[in-house]
């Protein structure tokens, strides 16, 4: 059977959720800060308003910084499913290739927690033999569609093809 060459991200949904943590852990830090400032203002009498306006800063330096990183990783690797081989491509200005000939493939699986289940994302784990490694697709979106892909292209699906796993 052919496929159709298909282009596999990590979730956008789990991408979306991941910011609104942030932003909820940081408006708490936020809260938690400027209450021990009052408190303190309260009892000792010093004059602490300026303090605020830092921490708010401070956090807004570091959301951004989060912001970014979680952006990097999220749009920096994705998976393609070609006819003949999945290939990862990682990087934002250098791209790095890697493809794994569907040839040398044993095994495709699917990890799922519960979250996942309900947001129907997941990771699916491939493994290699003749490298000895595995090769996971992180954070995907429908992961049992993508294994039922991969699966479908391997050429002796049905024999539990090279060697045992140690």
């Amino acid at each position: 059977m052919v496929i159709a060459e298909e282009t596999v991200r990590r979730s956008i949904k789990l991408f979306i959720m991941r910011l609104i943590l942030l932003e909820i852990l940081l408006e708490l830090v936020y809260f938690f800060i400027t209450g021990l400032v009052e408190v303190a203002e309260r009892s000792n009498g010093v004059d602490w308003r300026g303090v605020p306006q830092i921490v708010q800063v401070l956090l807004l330096m570091c959301q951004l910084s989060l912001l970014a990183y979680l952006w990097f990783k999220w749009s920096s690797e994705y998976y393609i499913i070609k006819v003949s081989e999945v290939v990862t491509v990682t990087g934002i200005l250098q791209k790095q290739e890697r493809a794994y000939p569907y040839n040398n493939i044993q095994s495709v699986t699917v990890h799922q927690g519960v979250l996942s289940r309900i947001l129907n994302t997941g990771t699916v784990v491939i493994y290699i033999p003749t490298l000895g490694q595995e090769l996971e697709f992180t954070d995907v979106d429908d992961p049992k569609k993508i294994a039922d892909k991969i699966k479908e292209a391997l050429p002796y699906p049905s024999k539990g093809q090279f060697i045992l796993r140690k």
